[in-house]
């Protein structure tokens, strides 16, 4: 009969018996293994601010932006409406709250693939909340569909 010796228990990584939790074994525990640790990279401060909010694209120029940014629209018997309080029942989708964003998700029929929705959808009270919004902030007129 052959017998294996072990090394010093000192010497061997810590393992539990096989009816308790194990505990993954590094290969920095065992021993000779290259001493040193290895850092990850840290974040910037930017990017933790966005792992902190939830991201989303706008539909209209499909640019990537925090949820603060964009408004959230929904369709309601065939009417696209901004919901303000983001508490709609169904699909959402995003738009940035600018005119150029309306006006190219209109052009390329983005809110029914968005929305999932069969047939057009009419967007005149999303244009009608951006012209309120224009004339509270001072923003430039909508142009025409």
């Amino acid at each position: 009969m052959l017998l294996r010796t072990l090394p010093p228990a000192s010497d061997r990584p810590n393992r539990t018996s096989r009816h308790t939790r194990r505990q993954p074994v590094r290969p920095s525990d065992w021993p000779g293994a290259k001493l040193g640790k290895v850092q990850r990279p840290r974040p910037d401060a930017a990017h933790q601010e966005h792992e902190a909010t939830p991201v989303r694209t706008c539909v209209g120029c499909r640019q990537r932006a925090l949820i603060s940014e964009l408004l959230r629209v929904v369709a309601v018997d065939g009417v696209v409406v901004v919901d303000e309080r983001r508490r709609l029942p169904g699909r959402g989708a995003w738009l940035h709250p600018e005119p150029d964003c309306l006006t190219k998700a209109e052009r390329r029929r983005a809110f029914p693939r968005a929305l999932r929705v069969q047939g057009t959808l009419g967007t005149d009270g999303v244009r009608n909340q951006l012209e309120r919004l224009a004339q509270r902030v001072g923003v430039r007129e909508l142009p025409g569909p």
